[in-house]
């Protein structure tokens, strides 16, 4: 089967190439796999442009490839979640050591619940050996099952029975000599995958030292013969510095595979409706979808909503290769599971994305936070993960985090000053500190007051043109806007020249980030 989905390494981000393409930047010369500038984009394989006298140009795998599963080579289908999918997590506790966590999410292991006997097992010196049994509780979205510090390149999932075992499932992780975990939430980065050289990650692995060209490692744990390294990047690319790949031969691999070091990192965020995080995974308020996926990535989904129309290749190459935006519509209580990534045969990318409606008891429509008093303090309790922030006038002062069904003391404002709850982005509770108008008594004085309205003063606010102008004045990094929210369009009613600007620039699909902020904090209440 001829190799078509090839990417061109050129100005630091990877491109779609044909043959013809590929050819005529070489100079009708060969590209051979060790020179790293061309890659299959379905298994993560450099791969070798031959060029020849005899036959036209082609590529080519290579034979000592680590996995030969590519769907070019054996005509498997593209990029698809299997029946059933886990996601390998690294927990480091606060003994300084660690353990392996197996997260099924329930959405994308449909029927599991209906077995009574689950567990894990592994192949360890050619027996099978049970790590740890799996209880489902429908009542959560995922399922995590400790593997204790068992590092194995497959984990099988069975249902035992009194004289015998059925196999549900075999949970890959194929084979290497080191693992790479995001630290931001100790989540598996796929064999070959992207690595954000503004990020930081968790590398597991039987190596005594993780030394490599601008990357700095910093030793967590080492236990039952492993090695726990956190790493960060330098961010500049150069000879003596930071390569555009991790290579797995310099760790003493001979694979001929490597991650790649890259900010455009394929990932697919969640534009609307409103969401937050929680410990399961994200939250959202509605019944459809809509996802922005950026970076070059194949993905999937589960479970299946519809009937998928038959892509051509043209199609196939263009969802691969350009950012898109597109909807999805969840009809099941456990939400769904969104996968992305360049590797079909190892898939370790997704986000779980929950129905608030099943999350919570709560009305989805009523988030808002209802203090309540307890030994003469004020206390509330938020039902999801939230943030709470302080300000001095317009001025944010403090920030912190708050855990989701834990009470809550609030602080004492002092006047002219102020507090907001968020989930996520949404503003679910405020108060105000003012002073209170002078009596009549001057020699008394009178405390604050707490205003729980978050009332605004319109005397303050800028008119229609007045806004446009301080939108249009802000410079900087843009970010991707592509939706204009009910809620910014109500907010924006009174200014309808700005409103048509937000929506020119919604089609655009861009907008400097410090306008984004200023229109974050018009929709919760913070008028300019």
């Amino acid at each position: 089967m001829s190799l078509n989905h090839v990417s061109y390494w050129e100005n630091g981000d990877w491109h779609h190439v044909t043959v013809k393409e590929a050819s005529e930047k070489s100079h009708c010369h060969t590209i051979r796999a060790n020179e790293k500038r061309l890659l299959c984009d379905l298994c993560n394989h450099f791969v070798t442009l031959s060029v020849g006298k005899v036959r036209d140009p082609y590529f080519k795998h290579s034979k000592g490839d680590i996995d030969k599963n590519c769907p070019e080579r054996s005509k498997q289908a593209l990029f698809t979640l299997p029946t059933h999918f886990a996601g390998l997590k690294i927990v480091i506790d606060k003994e300084q050591k660690f353990h392996l966590e197996l997260v099924l999410p329930h959405a994308a292991n449909p029927g599991l619940s209906k077995y009574k006997n689950l567990g894990i097992y592994h192949k360890h010196h050619k027996k099978i050996q049970k790590i740890a049994p799996v209880k489902i509780d429908p009542n959560n979205f995922s399922t995590k099952v400790n593997l204790g510090s068992i590092v194995a390149n497959k984990y099988t999932l069975y249902n035992d029975l009194p004289d015998h075992s059925d196999k549900i499932a075999d949970f890959e992780t194929l084979q290497s000599k080191y693992l790479i975990f995001r630290s931001s939430d100790g989540m598996r980065v796929n064999l070959g995958g992207e690595l954000n050289p503004n990020n930081e990650y968790i590398v597991l692995t039987t190596k005594n030292s993780f030394t490599y060209p601008g990357i700095n490692e910093k030793l967590l744990v080492h236990s039952n013969g492993w090695n726990v390294f956190q790493i960060s990047f330098d961010t500049h690319f150069g000879p003596n510095k930071l390569r555009p790949f991790l290579q797995i031969n310099d760790l003493g691999n001979d694979a001929g595979i490597d991650y790649r070091i890259t900010k455009n990192v394929a990932d697919v965020d969640l534009i609307w409706p409103e969401h937050f995080k929680n410990e399961d995974g994200i939250s959202y308020l509605g019944d459809t979808l809509y996802l922005y996926k950026h970076g070059q990535a194949w993905l999937d989904y589960a479970p299946r909503t519809n009937k998928r129309p038959n892509l051509d290749q043209d199609r196939l190459l263009q969802l691969f290769e350009n950012p898109q935006l597109f909807t999805l519509k969840p009809n099941d209580n456990n939400g769904m599971v969104v996968a992305y990534g360049r590797n079909t045969n190892d898939i370790a990318n997704y986000k779980q994305f929950i129905p608030t409606s099943q999350a919570s008891e709560q009305s989805k429509n009523d988030l808002s936070l209802k203090p309540y008093t307890k030994e003469h303090h004020h206390y509330i309790k938020p039902l999801y993960n939230a943030t709470l922030k302080q300000y001095m006038g317009k001025f944010e002062v403090s920030s912190q985090s708050l855990e989701a069904n834990k009470p809550f003391c609030l602080p004492n404002l002092v006047a002219g000053s102020s507090l907001k709850v968020f989930y996520g982005a949404d503003c679910v509770f405020s108060q105000t500190a003012k002073i209170s108008k002078p009596q009549s008594k001057p020699s008394q004085s009178q405390p604050s007051t707490i205003d729980k309205s978050s009332a605004n003063n319109d005397q303050s606010r800028l008119n229609d043109s007045e806004l446009l102008n301080l939108l249009k004045r802000q410079i900087g990094e843009a970010t991707t806007f592509t939706i204009v929210s009910n809620r910014l369009k109500r907010s924006l009613t009174d200014y309808p020249t700005t409103y048509q600007w937000v929506c020119s620039q919604a089609r655009q699909q861009n907008i400097t980030i410090k306008a984004k902020n200023i229109l974050n904090k018009i929709v919760n209440g913070e008028y300019y």
